[in-house]
Protein backbone atom coordinates (compact mmCIF):
# COMPACT_ATOMS: atom_id res chain seq x y z
CA UNK A 1 0.00 0.00 0.00
CA UNK A 2 1.20 2.97 -0.79
CA UNK A 3 1.39 5.82 1.99
CA UNK A 4 1.88 9.72 1.48
CA UNK A 5 4.62 11.48 4.28
CA UNK A 6 2.05 13.10 7.08
CA UNK A 7 0.99 15.66 6.95
CA UNK A 8 1.96 16.35 2.85
CA UNK A 9 2.42 20.27 2.76
CA UNK A 10 0.64 20.95 6.11
CA UNK A 11 -2.53 18.75 4.86
CA UNK A 12 -3.31 15.83 6.46
CA UNK A 13 -7.01 13.71 4.50
CA UNK A 14 -9.62 11.42 5.87
CA UNK A 15 -11.82 10.04 3.37
CA UNK A 16 -15.96 9.80 3.69
CA UNK A 17 -18.67 9.16 2.71
CA UNK A 18 -21.96 11.11 3.43
CA UNK A 19 -25.64 9.88 3.42
CA UNK A 20 -25.88 11.74 0.36
CA UNK A 21 -23.73 9.71 -2.12
CA UNK A 22 -20.77 11.95 -3.05
CA UNK A 23 -17.22 11.61 -2.47
CA UNK A 24 -15.56 13.89 0.00
CA UNK A 25 -12.75 14.29 2.61
CA UNK A 26 -11.74 16.33 5.77
CA UNK A 27 -8.74 17.08 6.84
CA UNK A 28 -6.61 19.16 8.37
CA UNK A 29 -5.07 22.57 7.05
CA UNK A 30 -1.75 24.17 9.08
CA UNK A 31 -3.96 23.04 12.41
CA UNK A 32 -7.21 24.16 10.74
CA UNK A 33 -10.30 21.65 9.97
CA UNK A 34 -11.34 22.03 6.52
CA UNK A 35 -13.80 19.60 4.04
CA UNK A 36 -14.34 19.37 0.43
CA UNK A 37 -17.31 18.16 -0.86
CA UNK A 38 -18.23 17.45 -4.56
CA UNK A 39 -20.72 15.82 -6.51
CA UNK A 40 -18.61 15.46 -10.28
CA UNK A 41 -19.37 17.16 -13.34
CA UNK A 42 -22.34 19.72 -10.92
CA UNK A 43 -20.92 21.13 -8.09
CA UNK A 44 -17.73 21.66 -5.31
CA UNK A 45 -17.95 22.91 -1.21
CA UNK A 46 -15.23 23.95 0.55
CA UNK A 47 -15.93 24.61 4.39
CA UNK A 48 -13.30 25.70 6.42
CA UNK A 49 -12.71 26.98 9.97
CA UNK A 50 -11.06 29.20 10.82
CA UNK A 51 -11.78 31.24 7.40
CA UNK A 52 -8.86 30.35 4.73
CA UNK A 53 -9.41 32.59 1.27
CA UNK A 54 -5.70 30.86 0.18
CA UNK A 55 -6.95 27.40 0.62
CA UNK A 56 -10.08 28.53 -1.88
CA UNK A 57 -8.00 30.08 -4.13
CA UNK A 58 -5.78 27.03 -4.18
CA UNK A 59 -8.43 25.23 -4.95
CA UNK A 60 -9.83 27.79 -7.68
CA UNK A 61 -6.17 27.47 -9.21
CA UNK A 62 -6.53 23.46 -9.62
CA UNK A 63 -9.83 23.43 -10.86
CA UNK A 64 -9.45 26.29 -12.85
CA UNK A 65 -12.78 28.04 -11.94
CA UNK A 66 -13.38 30.73 -9.48
CA UNK A 67 -15.43 29.96 -6.91
CA UNK A 68 -19.45 30.77 -7.13
CA UNK A 69 -20.66 31.27 -3.72
CA UNK A 70 -19.28 32.06 -0.20
CA UNK A 71 -21.19 32.17 3.06
CA UNK A 72 -20.49 31.35 6.82
CA UNK A 73 -22.71 28.28 7.61
CA UNK A 74 -24.57 27.99 11.03
CA UNK A 75 -21.59 25.74 12.62
CA UNK A 76 -19.03 29.13 11.73
CA UNK A 77 -17.10 27.52 9.05
CA UNK A 78 -16.54 29.87 6.21
CA UNK A 79 -18.06 27.78 3.27
CA UNK A 80 -16.78 28.64 -0.75
CA UNK A 81 -18.98 26.54 -3.68
CA UNK A 82 -17.98 26.09 -7.02
CA UNK A 83 -21.55 25.53 -9.17
CA UNK A 84 -21.16 24.29 -12.90
CA UNK A 85 -25.24 24.45 -12.81
CA UNK A 86 -28.30 25.71 -10.73
CA UNK A 87 -26.21 28.44 -9.23
CA UNK A 88 -28.96 31.42 -9.66
CA UNK A 89 -30.99 28.16 -7.77
CA UNK A 90 -28.35 27.66 -4.55
CA UNK A 91 -28.03 31.56 -4.17
CA UNK A 92 -32.09 31.87 -3.67
CA UNK A 93 -31.73 28.94 -1.01
CA UNK A 94 -28.82 30.61 0.51
CA UNK A 95 -30.48 34.14 0.86
CA UNK A 96 -33.19 32.48 2.05
CA UNK A 97 -32.16 31.04 5.34
CA UNK A 98 -31.15 32.56 8.36
CA UNK A 99 -28.85 29.45 9.29
CA UNK A 100 -26.84 31.06 6.42
CA UNK A 101 -24.87 34.16 7.26
CA UNK A 102 -22.81 36.85 5.02
CA UNK A 103 -23.86 35.37 1.81
CA UNK A 104 -21.39 36.62 -1.25
CA UNK A 105 -21.82 35.88 -5.03
CA UNK A 106 -18.74 35.87 -6.15
CA UNK A 107 -19.19 35.25 -10.05
CA UNK A 108 -21.09 38.44 -10.77
CA UNK A 109 -22.00 41.74 -9.19
CA UNK A 110 -24.97 41.45 -6.45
Amino acid sequence: MFRLPDPVAGVRFRGYRGEIDFPGLVAAYNGARMALEWEPKKWARLSTAPASPSLAQGLANIIRRPATLRYVNEQGESVWEWRLEDADKRWQELQGKAAFHSPERLDRSN
